[in-house]
């Protein structure tokens, strides 16, 4: 087996175009790849022109795997806090690797944490909970937790109960996607008690206090547009319209709350 793999590890090397999946063994080989693809308890690797290489899935380590010109679209998409284009480019992308989520170096974590905010901050509610249904747990204790946080939401929880949750996540790390959520969902409460310098706070929170979650910052200000509206304080929203305008232009709510605010 060693000596096949060995062998094999040389053709595929020479094959091999570009950028190729390296699938490191137990016994210390490395097999260089393109094209590959699970079946139950085995990967199969069909090098360019080649014959499938079979590798039995409990020998393998790790699996560098390539990043394909769409996650580094939807990497693109979500700086830019355009979910429409993390979620068109991580569709596909999702599908594939599901099948290697047990796999170390399994790409499924780094997908949902593009994947999940996008459609949340899209309001893709029909999408969002298909994912949330089948969801399998990532080792991610970040993403992990912000799934059981909306999960939670789902489950038809009570107000007292959700309120809760989210102040503990805001009272926790705040720059946690647990916590960019809870602001928002903060943010909401208020907003509909008409609340509205409590609503502003809690939007703005996740901007300040959350900057790598990008996507969500958009549905915040948002937030803050409309909240200032509905307390008579046109003034006051042009700021965050500018913000989105200048820091967000791709994103679906800057020119919505541009109109908003004429």
């Amino acid at each position: 087996m060693k000596r096949a793999l060995f062998w094999l590890s040389v053709l595929v090397a020479f094959a091999c175009e570009g950028i190729c999946e390296d699938v490191f063994l137990k016994d210390g080989s490395v097999v260089r790849n393109v094209g590959l693809r699970r079946e139950g308890a085995f990967v199969f690797g069909k090098p360019e022109g080649g014959q499938d290489i079979l590798i039995p899935a409990n020998t393998i380590v790790r699996i560098a795997f390539r990043e394909s010109g769409g996650l580094r679209d939807a990497r693109d998409g979500n700086y830019a806090a355009d979910s429409r284009t993390v979620i068109d480019n991580t569709g596909a992308e999702m599908t594939y690797h599901k099948t290697w989520i047990d796999i170390p170096g399994s790409m499924w974590p780094t997908l949902m944490r593009l994947r999940l905010p996008a459609l949340i901050a899209a309001g893709r509610t029909s999408d969002l909970d298909d994912l949330l249904k089948d969801w399998t747990p990532t080792g991610d204790p970040e993403l992990d937790a912000a799934v059981a946080l909306l999960n939670l939401k789902r489950s038809g929880a009570g107000k007292p109960e959700l309120q809760k949750a989210w102040k503990a996540a805001i009272e926790g790390n705040v720059g946690t996607l647990s916590a960019a959520i809870s602001w928002i969902e903060l943010g909401n409460e208020a907003a509909e008690a008409k609340d509205w310098d409590t609503a502003i706070r809690y939007y703005v929170s996740v901007q300040v206090f959350a900057p790598n979650w990008r996507p969500l910052h958009p549905l915040a200000l948002m937030g803050a547009v409309k909240a200032c509206l509905a307390n008579e304080q046109p003034g006051q929203a042009i700021p965050f319209s500018d913000d989105l305008k200048t820091e967000y232009p791709r994103s679906s709510q800057a020119k919505a709350a541009e109109k908003l605010v004429k």
